[in-house]
């Protein structure tokens, strides 16, 4: 006995000594923010501490506080990426706590600077995020539009987890008007790809979600298995928004089967952690199911009490400020949507104008090479034709050279050969003459009636003719030489007078 209280004692003085160690957690930083007061990142970066803080500690109203100031220092300083994830960090918190049109305003801050600085895989988170805070506000086809902008976004990156958080956010909306089939088939869609990333609390969420389906299709033993599986993934991960939609769930279908305390026991659950985040949204649920248990169970004075407090809930979230605010920021969301359209229509004609002048420009350019590139080309064939006119004038010239000499030529063989003709006429005679006499003398020594005196001198005279033939001949053979250019010329000293 007594050794059991010992360890009950221990057990609370260690929840006490663990519950002052984390209240005294933020005011350790709170003096952090005295010591960085000059130093804005790490003034900064101890907001964000104490803010995550608080959100581990399930007070998220405390942890907007102090993301207010940092958002507030990162504007001053134009840190950008920075105020965007705090923006985004605000923007989930504010939709938890059901302050939709404030969950709008943040993400869609957000969402721009990410636009401005090409940050598309945080863009596709962000479409789902407004267009969650749209769903729970009660607009689905403004909340439908977001999901496929996401969906859209996530397929163009071949982003599978982006692609999956869409298909699950898609679902919801057919769910919601009472598609189940095709919502089926969309959770299908997202638990395939779901199952190959480690990530249990988007996993927990489509489980969840299918279950719901299945309770509205009166399925309720399935619809049970999903929201338990659900709520043993929740509690794994520690996400208690997730857990309090399970243990909601899981009553309602316990009302259904007549089950009013096993009811009782997940609605009480649920309500402590609704308490801890102060979240509006299951605080509204709560109520609502639990004026359904008390009806059920015929209890008319509670049914009562929790209806009051149900539709004081529901004003809560949806007042006519709420309203006209959620209207005035959409139609500020509708403008900036329509300027920004505008810009994009600016840089598309922009583009086009600088196009065309980029086009004139390369035609220009184009023109000028392509003249230039004609004018070296009839430079090139101007010199060439002029080197072929003077070559050809050359040979031409060469060629009239040779024509003329060869007429020279022509003519001089000509009068050669007339002369030849005249010399070989005139030769004819010459060699006849000593010829004839050689015959005549030799037909006078054949006559043996002849004297030894006549006779002698018939071989005189042809000897005589002989001799002047052979002249003759000697002559002709020199003439021959001469003109065949082949006489040898022999120099000999003489006496000038002589000759």
């Amino acid at each position: 006995m007594k050794n059991s209280i010992h360890i009950v004692l221990f057990f609370a003085m260690f929840c006490i000594s663990f519950g002052l160690q984390a209240q005294a957690v933020p005011d350790s930083l709170k003096r952090k923010l005295k010591q960085y007061e000059n130093n804005n990142d790490k003034t900064i970066e101890t907001y964000l501490q104490i803010a995550k803080f608080y959100e581990t500690q399930n007070n998220l109203s405390k942890a907007i506080e102090y993301y207010l100031p940092a958002s507030e220092l990162c504007e001053l300083t134009n840190r950008d990426l920075k105020l965007a994830t705090i923006y985004d960090s605000m923007g989930k918190t504010h939709l938890i706590l059901g302050n939709y049109d404030l969950s709008i305003e943040y993400n869609h801050k957000a969402l721009l600077i990410y636009e401005k600085n090409g940050s598309n895989v945080k863009l596709i988170r962000l479409f789902q995020n407004i267009g969650n805070a749209y769903y729970y506000y009660g607009k689905y086809e403004k909340a439908l539009k977001y999901y496929e902008e996401s969906y859209e976004l996530a397929t163009k990156l071949n982003n599978k987890q982006g692609i999956a958080g869409s298909l699950n956010n898609i679902a919801i909306i057919y769910r919601n008007t009472k598609r189940y089939e095709k919502a089926l088939k969309y959770y299908t869609k997202a638990l395939i790809i779901k199952h190959k990333f480690d990530d249990k609390i988007s996993l927990a969420k489509t489980v969840y979600n299918i279950g719901i389906v299945y309770q509205n299709m009166k399925e309720y033993e399935k619809a049970l298995n999903n929201f338990k599986e659900a709520l043993a993934l929740s509690k794994n991960e520690k996400y208690f928004y997730g857990l309090a939609n399970c243990y909601l769930s899981i009553a309602e279908i316990k009302i259904t089967q007549q089950k009013f305390d096993d009811a009782l026991k997940n609605l009480e659950s649920s309500y402590k952690i609704a308490k801890q985040l102060d979240a509006k949204n299951l605080k509204k649920e709560y109520f609502r199911i639990l004026t359904r248990l008390y009806f059920e169970k015929k209890d008319f004075p509670q049914t009562l009490v929790y209806y009051k407090k149900y539709a004081l809930s529901i004003d809560s979230i949806f007042t006519s400020q709420s309203d006209n605010k959620m209207a005035k920021y959409e139609t500020k969301l509708e403008n900036e949507s329509h300027q920004k359209k505008l810009q994009q229509k600016k840089a598309k004609i922009q583009q086009i104008e600088l196009r065309k002048k980029r086009n004139q420009r390369n035609f220009i350019i184009l023109i000028f090479i392509t003249i230039t590139i004609f004018i070296a080309i009839f430079v090139e064939r101007f010199h060439s034709n002029k080197k072929i006119n003077q070559s050809l004038k050359r040979k031409n010239k060469q060629q009239q050279e040779k024509l003329k000499k060869l007429q020279q030529a022509m003519e001089q063989t000509k009068i050669s050969g007339r002369l030849k003709s005249v010399f070989l006429s005139n030769l004819s005679h010459e060699i006849q003459k000593p010829m004839s006499s050689i015959v005549k003398f030799s037909n006078l020594l054949n006559d043996d009636s002849l004297s030894e005196e006549k006779k002698k001198h018939c071989i005189k005279h042809i000897m005589k003719n002989g001799n002047e033939l052979l002249e003759l001949i000697q002559d002709i053979i020199d003439i021959s030489h001469v003109d065949a250019e082949q006489i040898a010329i022999e120099k000999q000293t003489s006496d000038r007078n002589s000759l």
